[in-house]
């Protein structure tokens, strides 16, 4: 038995899959994701064009895989869509220029592709639980 398991111990991982299946047994294979590379590219793309429009296709070219290869890795490798992803950034640097700029909130999200004013104030709100003059106020008043 002892010169079983040692045999089992050092077979590659791709051979424990194919033995289960001959055996009938399901292997659950564990989800991989994007390449980091891949992930690194789709993502710095988002950080340089937040105020600009692109589409899936955009992103996936990047990242060099189909645009339905690309959501699906995408979400495995970050845990959220590349939509929900897109607007997490835009409302992080919402936040940043809201507590570095003097800027008219307008003018905040036209810069980073928001529809209007109260698009951005409605997926702000939604995200952080306060208007982006709320959260600028309480911001200012912390420090």
């Amino acid at each position: 038995m002892t010169t079983q398991l040692q045999t089992h111990d050092t077979l590659p991982p791709r051979a424990w899959s194919d033995l289960a299946s001959l055996a009938g047994h399901r292997v659950a294979r564990t989800p991989r994701g994007l390449s980091r590379r891949a992930l690194n590219r789709a993502c710095s793309y988002i950080a340089e064009n937040l105020g600009e429009r692109f589409t899936l296709d955009d992103l996936a070219r990047q990242a060099g895989v189909s645009r339905f290869h690309f959501a699906r890795l995408f979400r495995v490798s970050m845990g959220e869509s590349p939509m929900a992803y897109l607007l997490k950034s835009r409302i992080e640097r919402a936040k940043q220029m809201l507590l570095q700029d003097d800027r008219p909130v307008c003018e905040i999200a036209a810069s980073l592709g928001f529809c209007d004013q109260s698009h951005l104030t409605r997926t702000f709100r939604r995200m952080t639980g306060l208007t982006p003059r709320e959260f600028s106020r309480l911001q200012r008043n912390v420090d």
